[in-house]
């Protein structure tokens, strides 16, 4: 296991004056900053830390075999592409699960998306974060992150969203599909079992 950079500039943080929210905060924009320029880390296990809290996780990056997706992951090109990606990894796969919800970040909360599956190196459920290029377990990602989750979809789930919606839209946003796919898909079967009845 390793901490960030050099002991002086190490994620583990000495300042006890700072609030732990500000410090989480730094630490996730640290975090981010860092997975951009870690490359070849060969399933190297890190550690972020505020002051309470050690939060381990992976490189995404260093799992995945597609080289255009391993190099968009280790780039600026992977942010505000959370919501897409999600959605196209839950499709190619039952063993992945599209988690949507507010993460807190520097006082705001931000509509984010990430994949949740079964990872055998933890041996538990983790959260895959495509913008932050990480792999961490699912009750450490929520504490670190703020993570509020508003709602989970399957494949099934999103491909049953997408056979009812045809007949009523043409188009739709990713993010509402994401947060209120169930309860759309809900209303909408219930509309086209009343049309097709007439």
């Amino acid at each position: 296991m390793r901490n960030f950079g050099s002991k002086q500039n190490s994620f583990l943080f000495q300042d006890k004056n700072v609030q732990t929210d500000l410090l989480k905060d730094k630490r996730i924009a640290q975090l981010f900053k860092f997975t951009l320029n870690a490359q070849n880390s060969m399933g190297q296990r890190y550690v972020v830390s505020d002051k309470l809290n050690f939060y381990p996780f992976y490189l995404f990056s260093d799992f995945v075999v597609d080289p255009s997706l391993k190099e968009m992951l280790l780039t600026l090109n992977r942010t505000k592409k959370c919501h897409e990606f999600v959605i196209q990894y839950v499709l190619q796969g039952e063993i992945y699960t599209a988690v949507t919800g507010y993460i807190h970040f520097f006082g705001k909360k931000i509509l984010h998306s990430v994949l949740k599956t079964y990872f055998p190196l933890l041996g538990r459920e983790v959260y895959l974060d495509f913008t932050s290029n990480i792999i961490m377990n699912v009750s450490s990602y929520q504490k670190l992150f703020g993570f509020e989750v508003l709602n989970e979809l399957t494949k099934k789930d999103i491909l049953e969203f997408e056979y009812f919606t045809q007949f009523f839209f043409t188009s739709y946003q990713e993010k509402m599909m994401l947060c209120f796919a169930k309860e759309m898909t809900r209303e909408l079967k219930r509309v086209h079992k009343g049309l097709t009845n007439c």
